[in-house]
């Protein structure tokens, strides 16, 4: 596969919820950033009709699992997701808002720990020593900060 179908599948991964016209684009609105997504059903009961589907979907364990796969943030992802909600009927309104509830949650997580590292960073690279503890004791210099912000 080249680098070419690569983007393209991407771009369309990321229209299922950026899309006007995609599967979950109720999703659209829950986050910040771009999810590349898939959403779909697992048919639990082969019918030849969609009567036969309402007949069946009368007893909730005939239902079909809603499915949603993801990855996220775009362009650069840092995390991967598989939620299978059972007899859920639906993956992009079912499943999606959970992949991206988790996802919202995973990434609120990274950037914390990102800003931490820039913080200990900068203060360790261009402030003189003797004014900040060095990276190493955060703990000294959590209780030095708060005892100059007080």
């Amino acid at each position: 596969i080249t680098n070419e179908d690569w983007d393209r599948i991407h771009k369309s991964m990321i229209g299922v919820i950026e899309n006007p016209k995609g599967t979950a684009k109720r999703l659209k609105n829950l986050k910040s950033y771009n999810i590349a997504a898939k959403s779909g059903t697992v048919e639990l009961v082969s019918l030849d009709s969609k009567e036969d589907y309402e007949i069946v979907r009368q007893d909730i364990l005939k239902r079909d699992h809603g499915i949603m796969i993801a990855f996220a943030p775009m362009p650069n992802p840092k995390y991967a997701i598989s939620v299978v909600i059972e007899n859920a009927e639906s993956g992009g309104s079912v499943a999606g808002p959970v992949a991206v509830k988790v996802l919202n949650s995973l990434i609120k997580e990274w950037s914390k720990h990102r800003l931490k590292d820039l913080l200990f960073f900068l203060i360790n690279t261009y402030l003189s020593p003797s004014l900040y503890y060095p990276l190493w004791d955060y703990s000294s210099y959590i209780a030095h900060h708060r005892a100059i912000s007080t």
